[in-house]
């Protein structure tokens, strides 16, 4: 990936050229994420890609006790596969 993080950027991804020539699924997984707040680009960012540990992340946002960081990172997920079902719908 390049030097900047998926979570700090502030990109709109086109879905329609995505999934019209996806090199791969990572290019999708960055482009829905972008399609998700900034908290959630943030957790999955460093769980996912980073390798960082619950604590490490919890430590990390400050304000967040782990224990509600991985309900949130649960609420993130479903908010990525919807993200990622109603643009696969739209295109399929």
């Amino acid at each position: 990936m390049g030097e900047e993080s998926i979570a700090e950027t502030g990109e709109d991804y086109d879905f329609d050229g995505i999934f019209e020539s996806a090199e791969g699924k990572e290019q999708i997984i960055i482009a829905a994420l972008q399609n998700t707040d900034q908290d959630c680009r943030e957790i999955l960012t460093l769980y996912y890609y980073d390798n960082k540990s619950m604590r490490e992340i919890a430590e990390k946002m400050e304000s967040i006790t782990e224990e509600n960081l991985r309900k949130r990172k649960y609420k993130c997920i479903q908010k990525l596969k919807k993200v990622l079902t109603d643009k696969i719908k739209y295109h399929g």
